[in-house]
Parts: structure tokens; sequence; C-alpha cells
């Protein structure tokens, strides 16, 4: 009922924001969650003044307080007047969060993961401690891969990372393996690593995008195969 409550949103933005093959891709819903995608200040400026207006015609109001601007580009430090709604005004920030991911400003666009390595670490220690002293390498390992590897791997198949980013991520699940076999060095913990069938984040990233992009492929929507076209992806990736 609330996705027919708000459709007018979506369809009153429908020829706004960013374009790609002449079809409008500038806004999406995810329950009570939008997002704005605009080349530009003023057209994200007129974005925002169209949905206080379908807001206000159903009773509801833009929380100010939740909403933020975050800018990706090459223009992307210099600094820009806050966007106006009677709400009051929205602030450009470095970083926000957009279901569940950290979204940082800058040349291209970027992803914080000091959230989730948080997260990762918090889980995992938790676990550890409550499997006491004696612990069952065999049942670490396996909570390790249903509950924590999970969190770290939250997203990542939608996600082109770069090399740095993926020893980063690397770099993080090696921690607490560090701290389960207790050994020390790469080959040690690659040697474990094989023992207990544990995958690198990068294969195990590889093995989810690849699953991703062929369910993705299979569904018969123009605006997926539109997206997946302009990214240079395809049916055979």
């Amino acid at each position: 009922m609330f996705c027919v409550y708000v459709d007018n949103i979506l369809n009153s933005l429908s020829g706004y924001g960013c374009k790609m093959h002449s079809v409008s891709y500038g806004s999406f819903m995810y329950a009570d969650d939008l997002i704005l995608l605009a080349p530009s200040v003023a057209e994200l400026n007129a974005m925002v003044k169209v949905c206080c207006g379908e807001l206000e015609a159903i009773n509801l109001k833009l929380n100010t307080q939740k909403s933020c601007c975050l800018r990706i580009g090459k223009n992307y430090f210099i600094n820009c007047l806050s966007i106006p709604t009677p709400q009051g005004s929205i602030p450009w920030v470095k970083e926000g969060k957009y279901l569940g991911l950290t979204l940082v400003c800058g040349n291209r666009f970027k992803i914080s993961f000091a959230s989730t390595k948080c997260k990762f670490y918090s889980c995992f220690n938790e676990l550890y401690s409550k499997l006491g002293c004696n612990l069952d390498l065999s049942v670490t390992v396996h909570l390790l891969q249903t509950v924590a590897i999970p969190i770290l791997m939250y997203a990542m198949e939608s996600l082109n990372l770069n090399k740095s980013e993926l020893n980063s991520l690397e770099f993080t699940l090696s921690r607490a393996l560090y701290k389960i076999f207790k050994v020390s060095g790469v080959e040690n913990i690659k040697c474990c690593m094989d023992a207990y069938g544990i995958h690198g984040i990068t294969k195990a990233i590889s093995t989810k995008k690849s699953a991703f992009l062929h369910r993705l492929a299979d569904i018969n929507n123009i605006n997926l195969n539109n997206i997946m076209l302009g990214s240079g992806m395809s049916h055979n990736c």
C-alpha cells in the first residue's frame, strides 16, 4: 500500500536526473529510502522541489535530518549551497549512508568500508569470546563463514573494487584467521585456509559477482538490460 501511496513521486521524477541511452535513471526508491541522481546541482534542486511538492500532496514531509547531498565527479571539492526545502536545507556531506553502504564523495564512485570492518570485527570477537578457550576449529571456521564473513561481503557483488580495496578486505579477514589458527605468515594462513575450505575475499567476491550478473541477465527487464549494456556488461559476464 505504501508503494501505491508514493508512486506519484517516482512518476513525477521520471523525466529528471541522470540519463543512459536517453532513458532517465534519476530516482530510485527502496521502501521509504529515496535516492536522487542528478548531473548538476541545478537539476538536483529541481528534483528535490518536485519531491517536496508530491510529499506535501499526500501529507508527508521530507526528513532533512536524515537527508544529505553528496558529490561525485571531477568538481566534487567545490563548495555548493545547501539544497533548500520547506523543512530546512539539506547539507552537503563527505560521506552518506544508503542501504547499509557508506558512499564517499570524490572523483569517482567509492565506498568506505570502515563501518563494515568494524561490524565484522565486532561480530567475530563476540563469537570468538563465546566459544571459550578450548576452540573447536571446525566449529569456529563454520561460524566465521556463515555469520561473520557475510557481513564483510555485504553488497560486494554490485561493486567494482580496485586492487587496493580488495587487499584491504583480505587483510581484515586475515586478522581474524591469525587469531583462530594462532599462526603467523601469509603462507601459513594460506595453508590453513586451504585445509578448511576458506576462500579469500577476492575469489569469494568474484564467484558472488558472477552469480549476481547471471541472475540479472536472466531477468527480462528493459531497464536492467539498458544498464548492463551501458556498463559494458553482457549476458555472457
